[in-house]
C-alpha cells in the first residue's frame, strides 16, 4: 500500500494519528511521515504523537511511564521517590500509599511525614529515546500534567 492510499483510508475510519507538525499519519506509521517525529501506542489502541505525554483518546499518560495506577490515580516512580498524577493530596495520599503497601511492602506514614512530606506542582514527560518524567515543569507547558510528590 501507498503512504497517500493508507493515509486517505485511516482518515475515513478515524484512526489516523496527528502529529505536532500539523502533519496526520497512517496508524501503522511508527513515525511522522513528514518529520519522522515517532508515535507510540496506548493501551486503548490509539497511536500518538510521541512528543505528547498523554492519550488523545483517552487522556492517560504514556503506559510505559507509569508504575501502576491505584484508585484510578497513575503513580511514577523515580530515583529519588514517587509522584501521584494529581493535585489533590488525599487522592494522591491514597495512591502513594497503595503503591508503598502492594509494591514496597511498607506504610507511607513509615516513609514521609504526611503533613510535610508532599509537594505539588506540574511534571510533564521528556519524550527523548530514553524518556523521563520532568519535575518540576511550569503549568503552562503544553504536556505538564497535576502531580503531587514526596519529598525525600
Amino acid at each position: 500500500m501507498s503512504y497517500e492510499r493508507d493515509l486517505k483510508q485511516s482518515i475515513a475510519l478515524g484512526t489516523a494519528w496527528p502529529c505536532h507538525c500539523g502533519d496526520s499519519n497512517p496508524p501503522s506509521y511508527d513515525t511522522c511521515h513528514t518529520c519522522q517525529t515517532p508515535s507510540w501506542d496506548c493501551a486503548c489502541r490509539a497511536v500518538n504523537c510521541g512528543r505528547s505525554s498523554v492519550c488523545r483518546r483517552c487522556d492517560k499518560a504514556r503506559g510505559e511511564d507509569i508504575t501502576g495506577t491505584f484508585y484510578g490515580i497513575h503513580v511514577l516512580t523515580f530515583e529519588d521517590g514517587d509522584a501521584a498524577l494529581t493535585h489533590d493530596r488525599r487522592h494522591a495520599i491514597a495512591a502513594l500509599g497503595a503503591f508503598h503497601r502492594t509494591e514496597c511492602g511498607e506504610r507511607l506514614a513509615d516513609v514521609i511525614n504526611l503533613g510535610a512530606g508532599l509537594s505539588t506542582g506540574w511534571v510533564r514527560y521528556d519524550p527523548r529515546p530514553d524518556g523521563t518524567w520532568v519535575i518540576p515543569t511550569t503549568a503552562d507547558h503544553p504536556a505538564a500534567r497535576p502531580a503531587t510528590w514526596l519529598i525525600p
